[in-house]
């Protein structure tokens, strides 16, 4: 090398030497640079207090932190003004998108306009504010969610004698009520299978009254040989009424809910429930996130229709839907074991009930088993046409895959 090649040698590592010592600003690390990039998103619940929507919290913080969002969680509480302020205190915060499930349909609209007037973007949840403009409408067909139960029922009735059948509904103003009644409607007025079909309006999702009902109905000298149930706090209050009668008459009493709740898939398992219709919070809170990543970046999200809002087509997507019966009931098992790690955060003292040392060695030695076990999980990536992508965590070893064809089991989203 020349004596030339050998001095700019020199004077380039001094260079470097300066610039690693004096001081002078260094590049962000991936981690920081991600987090001032994160997308703000405020979700704004109508409620916050059963199994699903814990389930869907849980998947929607973990599929949300892989795209960059930062979730700020807002409890409307179930009322018209806590859910305007929570809009507004995510205005101050500078979201880019608001997630919620509107109550006061017909209320709510001029909030919701003027924040997008500010340019923020909304999705709606489950129901839409009277004539309003969303830019995305995600929910499961519960008309088709009505439709599936009561032709379920219908498959569980033995040797197609006509019977008694009473539906605890909803309230009449309650579009999601309404969509379920319509469904059930379809498929059981006019049916010959059904001898009496009664329906009562149960308002507030009322477990209390649900269960009343469903009492007075069971003790009746021409009671219901089937109950159903259009929401899962009514179910609650069904299952007591039922498990009150002798254990000859409890078994046999087909019962259907929704939402399958901790309590609901437990009986389901034990026999004492006959099914319920499952909405898959998992796999909605990762369409919700897929809508959150296209809109905040002003990209047309993957809808699959429009909704007539009064004056206004809003793009909608339908969430999957299925039937959860004892037969398939296992699908269930990583589900359960999320709710009931809930339940022991919730409740910490569980843990620490009596027993004494040697019951204690017993547990932890039945913990390190279960933790054994829980280790074997299987993750199942669903792919559709349309080139929608689902994840599904499965405890256990995967034997099989068994996918159907038909117009049910693409309805049901399995």
């Amino acid at each position: 090398m020349s004596k030339l090649g050998i001095k700019m040698l020199a004077i380039i590592a001094v260079i470097v030497l300066v610039a690693g010592c004096n001081g002078s600003p260094q590049l962000r690390s991936q981690d920081s640079k991600d987090e001032k990039n994160n997308v703000k998103v405020a979700i704004i619940s109508a409620t916050n207090y059963n199994d699903n929507f814990n389930i869907f919290k849980k998947s929607l913080e973990e599929h949300g932190k892989k795209v960059g969002l930062e979730l700020l969680w807002m409890d409307g509480e179930g009322n018209i003004l806590k859910q305007e302020d929570a809009i507004e205190e995510a205005a101050k915060q500078d979201v880019k998108v608001v997630v919620i499930e509107p109550v006061e349909l017909d209320m709510i609209g001029n909030t919701i306009k003027k924040m997008q007037n500010k340019g923020i973007k909304f999705i709606c949840l489950n129901t839409l504010p009277s004539d309003t403009g969303i830019e995305a409408y995600i929910t499961p067909d519960f008309e088709r969610a009505g439709e599936m139960q009561a032709q379920q029922l219908i498959k569980e009735i033995k040797d197609n004698q006509p019977v008694n059948i009473l539906i605890i509904h909803g309230q009449k103003d309650d579009p999601i009520a309404e969509g379920i009644i319509s469904g059930s409607y379809k498929i059981l007025q006019g049916n010959p299978i059904v001898k009496e079909l009664w329906v009562e309006e149960i308002p507030s999702r009322d477990t209390a009254k649900a269960y009343e009902t469903v009492k007075e109905y069971l003790a009746s000298p021409n009671p219901p040989a089937a109950v159903i149930t259009h929401f899962s706090e009514h179910t609650e209050g069904m299952l007591k009424a039922v498990n009150e009668l002798p254990s000859e008459e409890r078994t046999q009493i087909i019962t259907f809910g929704m939402g399958t709740q901790k309590a609901a898939i437990e009986a389901i398992g034990k026999g004492s429930h006959t099914g319920e219709i499952d909405f898959m919070p998992d796999l909605f809170a990762q369409l919700v996130v897929k809508a959150v990543n296209s809109l905040s970046k002003n990209e047309l999200w993957e809808y699959e229709t429009q909704v007539e809002n009064g004056a206004y087509n809003v793009q909608a997507r339908f969430s999957p839907i299925r039937l959860i019966t004892k037969e398939n009931v296992q699908l269930l098992t990583e589900r359960m074991k999320e709710l009931e790690k809930s339940d022991t955060k919730s409740n910490p003292n569980e843990q620490n009930k009596g027993g004494n040392s040697g019951e204690n060695d017993e547990k932890s030695q039945s913990n390190e088993a279960k933790q054994e076990d829980s280790k074997k999980k299987s993750i199942i990536i669903i792919k559709t046409k349309d080139g929608q992508e689902f994840q599904m965590d499965i405890s256990g070893e995967i034997e099989s895959v068994e996918m159907k064809s038909g117009e049910k089991e693409g309805s049901e989203g399995q």
